[in-house]
């Protein structure tokens, strides 16, 4: 688990965000995920000017339970039409609720 938060924190979000000087990271946590116990969410925020949004990233580390492969879920919310405060407002979201029906076959 501690490698997949690293892989998050530095090789993802500054790859994919860099760019953006307001990037951070909120929070990086294990969670489960479809029946998963290690799977590894990181919440960060950016603010996008050629689209003038604030914007919410989630990126969730889902490894496979039985084999050395796993896939990585990435979503992102605009905060200026859904304001996610907590974490209900976020499962509320769209890529949550598909998030939430992930498994592994």
């Amino acid at each position: 688990m501690e490698a997949l938060q690293t892989a998050l924190l530095t090789e993802f979000f500054p790859t994919t965000f860099g760019e953006y000087p307001e990037a951070t990271v909120q929070s990086i946590e294990v969670i489960e995920v479809g029946g998963v116990t290690n799977a590894v969410e990181m919440i960060g925020t950016y603010y996008d000017n050629q689209y003038d949004d604030h914007m919410l990233v989630r990126a969730v580390v889902i490894p496979h339970p039985d084999r050395p492969v796993g896939i990585t879920v990435v979503s992102q919310v605009s905060l200026d039409v859904i304001p996610v405060a907590d974490a209900a407002t976020l499962a509320a979201t769209m890529g949550a609720r598909i998030l939430s029906s992930f498994e592994f076959r």
